[in-house]
Formats: C-alpha cells, sequence, structure tokens
C-alpha cells in the first residue's frame, strides 16, 4: 500500500509525519501525500530538505488541511513560494501553531506576505533562521504580531 492510501485511510492513526531529505520536490509523490494530508488527521508534517520549490502542492494542502505543525526547513523557497503558503493558510482550514520555513531563500517580500499571517492567527510560531529578511520585512511581521499576538523567532538581521 502507497504512503498516500495509507495515511488516506479510515483506519490510519498516524498524527506526525516525518520526510526529510528525501527530495520529494513539488512532483507527483509529495502532490499524492499532499492530498493525503489535507483528508487526514495528521497534526504535524515534517517535510525539511525536499527542494520543495513552486510550493504550490503545500499551499492547496493548507486549504484543507488539519495541520497545527509544518516544517519546510531547507527547501529553497522564496519570495513567490512563501506569498502562495501564504495564500494557503488565509483561505484554508489548517490551524497552524508551528511553521518552520528555516533555511530557506525568503526575503522582504516574503516577509510581508507573512505578516498578514501573523496578523490573522492567534498564537502562531513562526521560525525564520537564516532567510533573507532585512529591517523592512522585520518590521512588517512585527505589525502583524501586535495585532494577531503570534511570535516569530530566529530571524537573522544582516543589515
Amino acid at each position: 500500500m502507497a504512503l498516500s492510501e495509507a495515511l488516506r485511510s479510515k483506519n490510519c492513526s498516524l498524527e506526525r509525519l516525518e520526510l526529510r531529505e528525501n527530495n520529494l520536490g513539488c512532483r507527483i509523490g509529495i502532490k499524492h501525500i499532499c492530498s493525503a494530508v489535507a483528508t487526514g488527521r495528521l497534526v504535524g508534517l515534517e517535510l525539511r530538505s525536499n527542494e520543495l520549490t513552486g510550493a504550490r502542492c503545500v499551499a492547496e494542502m493548507l486549504k484543507t488541511c488539519l495541520l497545527q505543525e509544518l516544517i519546510l526547513m531547507d527547501n529553497g523557497l522564496n519570495n513567490l513560494d512563501t506569498k502562495r503558503i501564504v495564500e494557503g493558510l488565509l483561505l484554508g482550514a489548517a490551524k497552524l501553531r508551528l511553521l518552520d520555513l528555516s533555511y530557506n531563500k525568503i526575503g522582504n517580500i516574503g516577509a510581508v506576505a507573512l505578516g498578514r499571517v501573523l496578523k490573522s492567527r492567534i498564537g502562531l510560531k513562526l521560525k525564520l533562521y537564516d532567510n533573507r529578511v532585512k529591517s523592512v520585512g522585520i518590521e512588517r511581521i512585527d505589525h502583524g504580531m501586535r495585532f494577531g499576538r503570534s511570535w516569530y523567532i530566529g530571524v537573522d538581521e544582516d543589515d
């Protein structure tokens, strides 16, 4: 039985799934997994180091899943990817408590989008270690936090 089929099963009691360093990309395999996660009871998903550039599959998953933790560290995600993920969060059912986007290529434009999510969520913990966010992006994140009572950790400011 394929993993995506197992995740869709009524008998699946899995709460967390870690698929680190599998080079999944946004190809067929990850699309099936995201689709299964969207219909399942999974609360935690880690897709660290899977080259998920494009992030459309992740954004679509967020529109219907009930995830509480999503770890997308070290996937080469950029501003456009971040905007897609934010759109999925704003339009979706996910009740994330943790979003880890550390070690990607997110800059100020992505940070502005993340500020929108922080503004609309209560209690979201956002991790952004080692990205390309500068002071303008940090200001937008800070603004979002003030209104949404969310918080972030790990923004490395270079300037």
